[in-house]
């Protein structure tokens, strides 16, 4: 096998979370056009969101199952993988993308509730994911996990990350967890902790029109001081930009996807336990 052959995923099936749209559909299609069949899993379908991307998916010549499932029920995720085993057969790779954000909370304002609600969906669905593809990879005696993280649950960036932080964690030392616990099943676990990524979970880091009104308004809960000094001046932005990334921009979504394509191809055969930083130098 020579080694572009090793990036593509030919006749596997691949298990999305939060995948109808976003850095989760990115990776879908990506891995449809790598030769994968894909099972794409999201909470709801909004406008028929999963009807248009099982269109995209056929049209690269694949097939694509979705799946309504709501990742912080046990019996659901169990279900989703069934459905999964009786369409195809087989898992062999999974990416847990589906999470959620809550606005910046200030540690004495923050609510049980809102603590309960990214906890359940970030890191247990993570986890209840993990578990019970991992039971079906562990009879294959292969598979590749793939959790989506975030800089944030290494370190700091943002003021009031008081729950969206430590859930992003959390899936870091789960990861390295899993990685132990099924190595030696074959199964290689790792995670992907993105920077600033233009999709609709943080949509308006943009530097234009109503974009970037969104993004002022964004920015004067979570970096006041930030905001104060861009004020409404797109230019400034983008200096604070380049200021705080050395690319000096956000990723677009097919960027992550990349990144997830070579955790989940014999390219990264000798890679688990691993979280790949995809921030355009953040964190340095």
């Amino acid at each position: 096998m020579s080694i572009i052959e090793k990036f593509l995923l030919k006749d596997r099936v691949a298990v999305v979370t939060g995948g109808r749209r976003g850095i989760g559909k990115a990776i879908a299609l990506t891995f449809a056009e790598a030769g994968a069949d894909v099972v794409v899993c999201d909470l709801t379908d909004e406008n028929n969101e999963f009807d248009a991307l099982i269109k995209e998916v056929n049209r690269i010549g694949r097939k694509c199952l979705t799946i309504r499932t709501d990742v912080s029920k046990s019996d659901q995720v169990d279900e989703m993988v069934k459905k999964t085993l009786l369409a195809f057969g087989k898992i062999d790779v999974l990416v847990n993308n589906a999470g959620i954000a809550l606005g910046a909370t200030v540690a004495h304002d923050m609510k049980e509730s809102e603590w309960d609600k990214v906890m359940n969906v970030n890191l247990k669905g993570t986890a209840f994911c993990c578990h019970a593809v991992s039971k079906t990879m562990s009879n294959q005696k292969s598979g590749s996990i793939i959790n989506i993280s975030s800089v944030e649950g290494l370190e700091t960036v943002r003021r009031g990350s008081n729950v969206y932080g430590p859930s992003k964690a959390g899936i870091i030392n789960l990861t390295r967890g899993l990685a132990w616990d099924l190595g030696k099943y074959n199964i290689r676990v790792n995670a992907i902790a993105p920077g600033g990524v233009k999709t609709d979970m943080i949509q308006g880091w943009d530097t234009n029109g109503a974009g970037f009104a969104q993004t002022i308004q964004n920015a004067k809960t979570s970096m006041p001081n930030i905001a104060a000094l861009v004020g409404n001046n797109p230019e400034m932005f983008k200096t604070m930009l380049q200021s705080m990334i050395p690319l000096g921009r956000i990723a677009s979504a097919e960027e992550i996807a990349a990144g997830a394509l070579f955790l989940a191809s014999d390219a990264a055969s000798y890679v688990t336990g691993h979280t790949l930083v995809m921030d355009g130098g953040l964190l340095a």
